[in-house]
């Protein structure tokens, strides 16, 4: 199986993208979303930095980026709801790449569960 970094941020994201595309209620199960966008903002580094960070603004130039309309969950991803999530698509993250994800979440019997106790930790992207 091929792995691809699935951050749990990127999940939601997802969820909210296939939500908005079918027409869905932004209300899934017991997540809430919210429209945002769309938005300009700078990124990269500004070149009013302190002397150790110059070579900061030279690898990353601040420049405008804008993106388009887009969903955001309301509140935090717990990891109840994140395990529900990768149960249901099938998604195994790699040990290696999520690490501190592992401190919440355990596979049992062939599916991901919260740890006991953690199941309403939020899941940091």
């Amino acid at each position: 199986m091929n792995r691809t970094l699935l951050t749990p941020a990127t999940a939601v994201f997802l969820l909210a993208s296939v939500c908005n595309q079918h027409g869905a209620s932004l209300l899934v199960g017991e997540m809430e979303f919210i429209e945002f966008g769309p938005a300009e903002f700078v990124t990269g580094c500004p070149t009013n930095v302190p002397n150790e960070w110059k070579a900061d603004v030279t690898l990353y130039p601040a420049k405008p980026e804008r993106v388009g309309r887009f969903w955001f969950g309301k509140y935090p991803v717990t990891v109840k709801e994140y395990c529900n999530f990768l149960n249901a698509v099938g998604y195994k993250p790699s040990y290696t790449a999520n690490r501190r994800l592992f401190y919440l979440i355990e596979e049992r019997h062939g599916e991901f569960a919260p740890k006991k106790g953690k199941e309403s930790y939020a899941i940091g992207g």
